[in-house]
């Protein structure tokens, strides 16, 4: 799976959510689709999380039959923009990482989720590194190991 990390400069959701998509779409990652699909999925599973330590992620991600071929696009959030939470949709938590996530199989989903939770989202250190990273390609390389899914 490829793995792309950039700098952002969005000012909200629907900005971050469309610089990725474009990003990953240009690259040939995904559908024209993908980027409704992925608001869609948001209005009924917010994918806002709380994580231990200073840094929040977001996760958003649509149905498999809107990708071709696997990816995810991480966006380092220059300035933190708010999200609903996952676990409390009401709530809007402050972001600082999107990783947008372009599953092809359906059967990989949720491999996929758990070893971004396992390896990455549960160790601080780990996030406040890539949030905080200069060297964009290495830290795409560090995540590519750290979740090992193929």
């Amino acid at each position: 799976m490829e793995i792309f990390i950039i700098n952002s400069n969005a000012r909200n959701k629907e900005e971050v959510v469309h610089e990725l998509f474009s990003f990953l779409l240009v690259k040939g990652y995904v559908k024209e689709s993908y980027e409704t699909a992925i608001h869609v999925r948001e209005q009924n599973f917010p994918t806002g999380l709380e994580l231990q330590g200073e840094y929040n992620v977001a996760i958003p991600h649509a149905e498999t039959e809107h990708v071709i071929k696997p990816a995810i696009a991480v966006g380092i959030l220059q300035t933190p923009i708010f999200w609903e939470n996952m676990e409390d949709p009401e709530q809007k938590i402050k972001i600082h990482l999107v990783f947008l996530l372009a599953i092809s199989e359906p059967q990989m989903v949720v491999p996929n989720l758990k070893a971004l939770t396992d390896n990455v989202f549960s160790n601080p250190e780990v996030v406040a590194q890539l949030r905080n990273t200069s060297d964009l390609i290495a830290s795409a390389q560090i995540l590519r190991r750290l979740i090992d899914i193929q």
